[in-house]
């Protein structure tokens, strides 16, 4: 080598070793590669004066124990193999030809790129399994929802917690083949007069692994005061995939069926409300009433049937402890069907429409107000009507709700705001979040008063 160019070896070598490696020298890996295959590389000294790879140690030990045996040592063997071809063919000093070169540094160079290779694929097989969309149930049996996405390499996710709607979380990670994740929202304090007191934030987390094809986990957050921490179990099974979108002209609907006869309670049922001793009705677990009964079955009752109209009217009393009012619900449950009802809320009210007990279609008081995913005839967190096509509060409004294959059309005051759009999961509130099962029609009763009439279904004939 010439003296002059003292750098010219050691860069050969590694381009040389990178090329083997398949390493482009652009590569941030390039010097990792290097090194690894001859730490030397890294401070691109001279062969002589590089420390000796593994793989050369172990090699020069074998051909002292063989010289010692009078044997020919492995030395002797890459020098007769590969000795350049000079006129007095004298062997190269030990460490400058390629063979033993090829020795020290190949093996490890192929070791670090496997072993990449196999980690990374191991570690995307994890999370992997992870990615997509997951039912929770909890240990209490509320209904939440959550799914985890891959964007550009990077976890994102999103949470539904019985209640509310699908809000963004924070942070998705793993910790070896554990999910983990992590929401954030800022609370207000606020003193009997309605004044903020005070501001501060509320974390939630949640961890969860595997345990063959569902989901098993925990959900923490702290107390308002944070001097505790409630822990709730769950467990999730992965929502089947959304069929296509279905060609609503070529869906056949059956009879109809009015499943509000306007003229008393008769049929109905209020569970746990004060109500129930008057009613004389055979409970539901002792017969097949075709009827409604409450979903919580230690709230009151606040609905009531007057002039044709099905009204429900959950008074709170000034100075007096809270009153828990239920929500109504079908014995009877459907899968895909078109709904037709008539709604009335007054100013501020609040309510909702349950398609099978799992897809909240929103009533509330929106007139004059932008389109959101809160307001009347939006399904509820989830889908955001196109237009705006509210009356004002205290006026009759009609929805037509159409649900076919886990997609759903809403026309309100015959103007259609959402059109055959996929439901992505279950909204807060829902009774269950298996998507796949039948379920009943429920009404939302434990917000304001509202008012309902002309209530009729017709499923579709498969």
């Amino acid at each position: 080598m010439n003296p002059a160019t003292p750098k010219a070896e050691p860069l050969r070598s590694a381009r040389l070793r990178m090329a083997v490696c398949g390493v482009s020298p652009k590569s941030p890996l390039k010097n990792v590669v290097a090194g690894v295959c001859d730490p030397g590389i890294l401070n691109e000294k001279p062969a002589s004066q590089r420390p000796a790879t593994v793989f050369q140690r172990t090699a020069k030990s074998l051909s002292q124990n063989r010289a010692r045996r009078g044997g020919p040592s492995a030395a002797d063997g890459a020098r007769h193999h590969f000795a350049p071809k000079t006129p007095q063919n004298e062997p190269v000093p030990d460490g400058s030809g390629i063979g033993s070169k090829f020795v020290g540094w190949l093996i490890p160079c192929l070791l670090l790129v496997l072993t990449s290779q196999v980690t990374s694929q191991t570690f995307a097989a994890q999370t992997d399994e992870f990615l997509g969309r997951w039912a929770l149930t909890t240990a209490g049996g509320g209904a939440g929802w959550l799914e985890v996405r891959d964007d550009a390499g990077y976890l994102d996710g999103t949470l539904l917690w019985v209640g509310g709607s699908p809000e963004p979380l924070t942070r998705v990670y793993f910790d070896g083949d554990t999910l983990g994740a992590i929401r954030i929202r800022t609370d207000q304090i606020k003193d009997a007069t309605g004044k903020v007191t005070r501001t501060q934030v509320h974390p939630l987390t949640l961890t969860a692994s595997l345990s063959g094809d569902r989901l098993r986990g925990v959900l923490a957050e702290p107390a308002g005061d944070g001097r505790s921490v409630t822990r709730q179990e769950f467990t999730g099974e992965r929502v089947p995939p959304l069929p296509p979108r279905p060609e609503l002209s070529k869906v056949r609907f059956g009879e109809p069926h009015e499943l509000f006869n306007g003229k008393n309670l008769d049929g109905w049922v209020v569970l746990g409300g004060p109500h129930w001793g008057k009613l004389d009705l055979q409970r539901p677990d002792r017969g097949n009433l075709e009827g409604w009964l409450a979903t919580n079955s230690n709230a009151a009752s606040g609905w009531s049937v007057e002039n044709g109209i099905l009204i429900n009217n959950p008074t709170q009393r000034a100075g007096q402890p809270y009153v828990s009012y239920g929500n109504l619900h079908t014995v009877r449950k459907f899968e895909d069907f078109n709904l037709a009802v008539e709604v009335n809320v007054g100013p501020n009210g609040n309510s909702g429409i349950y398609l099978r007990g799992i897809y909240e279609v929103q009533v509330a008081d929106s007139f004059g107000k932008p389109v959101d995913s809160h307001h009347l005839g939006a399904v509820y967190g989830r889908i955001t009507p196109t237009a705006s096509a509210e009356k004002p509060p205290g006026k009759w409004q009609t929805l037509d709700i159409t649900l076919v294959d886990r997609h759903v059309t809403v026309k309100l005051n015959g103007q259609t705001i959402i059109e055959n759009q996929p439901l992505m999961g279950c909204t807060g509130g829902a009774v269950w979040s298996d998507e796949s099962r039948p379920g009943p029609i429920y009404l939302q009763g434990d917000h304001t008063d509202v008012r309902f009439r002309k209530i009729v279904l017709r499923p579709v004939v498969k």
